[in-house]
Formats: C-alpha cells, structure tokens, sequence
C-alpha cells in the first residue's frame, strides 16, 4: 500500500498542510497541531536543534529558532535560526512509510506537509496556504530570505474537502483580520481554537523575521 491509498483508506486521521517552500507551511502546521489535542504532535517533531521537549507553539530556549536544514552564503547560523520554525517530519511526498505508521494514532490526526501544490488525489482534509508574500515581506530587499524562491503568489482553489488559508491575512498586525482567518480554518478542521497561544507564536515568528532582515542589512 502506498502512502496516498493509506491516507484515503482512513482519511479522518489525517489533514495535510500544502505550501511551496518558505510559504510559512511549517507553521501552518504549529498552528494546526497546536489548536486541538486531537492532533499528533510528539517530542520529536519539535525541529529543536538541541532536542528540546516543546509544544507545537513554544519556541526553542536553547536557540533563536528550530534545526537549519541547510547553510546558506549570505546568512549567519543566528540569522538562519531566526528564520526556522521547521517540524521533525518527513515530507509526504518523502516519508517513508515505517516512519509514517511510527506517527500514526487510530484516535488522533495527523498532519502531514507537501509541497506539491497539484497534490489533487487525497481525500482528508487539505489546508493550502494561498495569498501573496509581498504582502508579508519586501520582496526588493536584498535580505529577503524569499528572494531565490518560486512565484510569490499562489492562488486558491475549491474543492469540498480544502480549505484556502490566506496567508498576508494570518500575518496580519490587525487582530480582527487574523482572528476572522485563524477562525475559518477552525471551523474547516472542526476543532476548538487556541487564539492566545496562536497568536502570540505569530507575532514572536513576524519579530524573529525583522530582526533577521535588520542583521542581514547591517552586515
């Protein structure tokens, strides 16, 4: 059995967090995992750099930010660190299938991340992370961590079982514009929401990416 045909076999237990790389899909997936004890979170999948036992919207206290994947040229190990928010799971189109069924709990969810923004043949739940990243970031600034990426604007789409997430909204500084797109995606999950504690994880993740553009500039 392949991964999509166990996904589609018990599609209640799983929800799947789709966005391109550095479209903010690893907090995406916080969010989710922290609004509700009904979804799988362990440990291990805190992405700590020093192994840390975290919660799904607590940050590190052993570094600025989650484990680096990757070193880049133009930043610094701290400016990389304020950056990540990263999870300790495999990709779905990656994850193997030992790993997959070491996550899985008959009673619980569990979210898996893609970057296959196609991905069109699950039946759970799908939340897509859409909107525009010039609206999150300046996008002509040479700090931007974005800059090297794909199209800076993803557009949603309709289907019964996704849910389009609008990303500049969630970011937003006006409380009201993020609470009515923190509560839509709530209400598509049917869970009850954490608004303090997802709140406060997004405003500290918005300051982590100033101070990261204020170092890259400065250097």
């Amino acid at each position: 059995m392949d991964i999509i045909s166990l996904i589609n076999k018990s599609p209640k237990n799983f929800c799947v967090v789709q966005a391109l790389p550095r479209f903010y899909g690893s907090v995406v997936y916080r969010i989710i995992a922290g609004s509700s004890k009904e979804y799988v979170w362990d440990k291990n999948m805190g992405g700590a750099a020093a192994n840390e036992d975290l919660n799904p919207l607590e940050w590190p206290h052993l570094t600025e930010g989650s484990g680096i994947y990757t070193t880049w040229e133009y930043a610094t190990f701290v400016q990389q660190h304020l950056m990540t928010a990263h999870i300790s799971i495999s990709l779905l189109e990656k994850i193997p299938m030992k790993e997959l069924r070491h996550k899985l709990d008959k009673n619980r969810i569990l979210v898996l991340k893609s970057h296959d923004m196609d991905l069109d043949n699950v039946e759970c739940k799908i939340v897509r992370v859409v909107g525009d990243l010039t609206k999150v970031t300046d996008f002509k600034n040479r700090s931007c961590a974005w800059r090297a990426k794909n199209k800076p604007v993803i557009e949603p789409i309709y289907k019964d079982n996704v849910h389009n997430l609008i990303l500049q909204n969630l970011l937003s500084s006006d409380f009201n514009i993020f609470l009515d797109e923190y509560i839509k995606l709530i209400q598509f999950l049917d869970c009850k929401p954490n608004i303090n504690n997802v709140r406060q994880y997004l405003l500290l993740s918005k300051d982590k990416l100033t101070r990261y553009n204020d170092l890259v500039e400065n250097n």
